[in-house]
């Protein structure tokens, strides 16, 4: 094998070795998105107990200080839950553009990978 096989054979394990690492960047990007969606999930399971805890509290109140603190809290928990809600789609957002990233790495490097292995296969002596 000349010098030039050696090389893009060489070439050739690198980008392997790349890929194999972006794959796993991926899989743990998307083990992140599994757990991102699972939050999510919970959170709207908890912001659901929250509203059924306070209609029930509300029922026991009586007079207007109390309708006043329970719109109060109820302003507090819109509050807290659009904040939650737009970091969570920053986040979300986020994780979404490195799995994008991630995969169009791994496609130029199985691209980069295939033009060597034609480019080997060219140059093998028959």
């Amino acid at each position: 094998m000349d010098l030039a096989n050696e090389k893009r054979t060489h070439n050739l394990q690198q980008l392997k070795k790349q890929e194999s690492q972006v794959e796993q960047e991926l899989q743990t990007l998307q083990k992140r998105q599994g757990e991102m969606e699972w939050l999510a999930s919970d959170y709207q399971s908890l912001t659901y107990e929250q509203m059924e805890a306070r209609e029930l509290l509300q029922e026991g109140w009586q007079g207007d200080t109390a309708r006043g603190y329970h719109i109060y809290l109820e302003e507090i928990q819109e509050q807290e839950q659009r904040i939650w809600q737009k970091e969570f789609q920053l986040q979300n957002e986020a994780l979404n553009e490195e799995v994008n990233q991630s995969k169009r790495e791994l496609i130029h490097l199985e691209q980069q990978q295939a033009k060597l292995r034609r480019e080997l296969s060219s140059y093998e002596p028959n």
